[in-house]
């Protein structure tokens, strides 16, 4: 492209790990983050979920300990309450599973029975917890800290919680995984490779995961040099292609029957557990970072391309959005409602909104007025959810239809 220089420059990861450690990141002193092998504190547990007061650390001294961190609105940490219960059965004597709130006790049998969990459970579960997230902080859950021997062993994702893990640790003492760490702090205003050229040109470039870093989008602005700075911070295709694309047109949500991928290696774009168990392991195999700058005066649609662009090159792929013809369901208007209108307090927009997001069914597109109401209620199956929305004088039809799809082809 006439007066256009592109530098695609396939950097090291090393590289990357050292500019950040040395130029980025840095260290937020005044938090104090645990650290692996650290020694910890003999304190009492807290108060339980089923009223009594929990024990020292010290009584769980021969197991290894993990600190499940849980909230009443985390539905991926309520869902893996069976999961802890049986993994903690099948290691007893061995594993203490201790899911650990900040909410009161009230607050979780509640969050408990709204997700068919019993709240009888033969877990040491702590509530009203005051101690143990100071002494482990932490932005997001589900977050562990895995304490073996009254050190902290690790701080994981919850995802790593499996016999995997646990049979590694329990037998060689120690365990190396990613850690976990909500408090990173990371210069995203730092240019993440050198300016090769003046301002009158563009330049763009794409380097590893950097490990002191959150995944990011963003844009920066320099009205001095008059240039515009699009950045990605560790970031796997799929997601930053629909960024991308998602900055030139509407797309529906990209679940995977919307992701047509007719490339040899799909694993480079879609975490496959056959082949990388955890996702985090994976993300951090196939991230990039990346960072364009252009004229102030460019289109957003015309950087946005611009950008597709040197991804397709860097994949070696060709990508975009087209019709093709799948199956999909469709909530139309049907016979009059078996409920009254006083129960009809969902709006169908936003139940459809949020039912398409569950990536098990197909597309489903939603063809009554917007300010329609509906009664809602659990629902499982087509069956069940056509047999719901017949209440509200609504009806589910499946059928095929030409929708959106993201296409990627390889190149020869």
């Amino acid at each position: 492209m006439k007066g256009i220089y592109k530098l695609m420059c396939m950097v090291m990861v090393v590289y990357c790990s050292v500019r950040t450690a040395v130029a980025q990141h840095k260290a937020v002193e005044e938090m104090d983050l645990p650290k692996i092998g650290q020694a910890v504190e003999d304190l009492h547990i807290g108060t339980l979920l089923n009223g009594r007061q929990g024990q020292k650390l010290s009584a769980y001294k021969k197991d290894l300990v993990v600190l499940d961190f849980m909230t009443s609105t985390c539905t991926n940490c309520l869902a893996s309450i069976p999961k802890i219960k049986k993994l903690q059965e099948s290691y007893s004597g061995q594993l203490k599973i201790i899911p650990v709130a900040y909410e009161s006790r009230q607050i979780m049998t509640e969050a408990l029975k709204r997700s068919g969990t019993p709240d009888n459970l033969s877990l040491d579960f702590v509530v009203d917890d005051t101690v143990f997230n100071r002494m482990f902080p932490h932005r997001t859950v589900p977050h562990l800290v895995w304490l073996y021997k009254g050190k902290v062993a690790a701080v994981t994702y919850g995802e790593y919680l499996n016999e995997k893990v646990i049979e590694e640790l329990l037998n060689n003492k120690t365990i190396d995984l990613p850690i976990k760490n909500d408090y990173l702090e990371f210069d995203y205003t730092i240019p993440l490779l050198p300016r090769y050229t003046d301002s009158t040109r563009s330049y763009s470039g794409i380097i590893g995961y950097l490990e002191d870093a959150d995944t990011k989008f963003g844009v920066q602005v320099d009205s001095s040099d008059g240039t515009i700075r699009d950045y990605a911070v560790n970031v796997t295709a799929l997601p930053f292609y629909f960024y991308c694309y998602g900055k030139m047109q509407k797309l529906p949500f990209m679940k995977p029957s919307r992701i047509k991928l007719m490339v040899r290696d799909k694993d480079r774009f879609i975490h496959n557990p056959d082949v990388e168990l955890f996702e985090e392991d994976w993300k951090i195999k196939n991230s990039i970072s990346y960072e364009r700058t252009a004229r102030l005066t460019d289109r957003s649609a015309d950087r946005m391309m611009a950008i597709v662009q040197d991804l397709d090159s860097w994949y070696n792929v060709r990508t975009s959005f087209v019709k093709q013809k799948m199956p999909v369901w469709v909530i139309r208007e049907g016979e009059p409602a078996t409920v009254d209108t006083a129960q009809m307090r969902s709006f169908v927009s936003d139940f459809a909104f949020m039912a398409d997001l569950n990536v098990a069914i197909p597309p489903l597109i939603n063809e009554v007025d917007k300010n329609r109401k509906m009664h809602a209620g659990k629902w499982d199956s087509f069956e069940s959810l056509n047999n719901m929305l017949r209440q509200s004088g609504l009806q589910l039809v499946a059928e095929d239809r030409e929708t959106t799809v993201f296409l990627m082809e390889e190149r020869p």
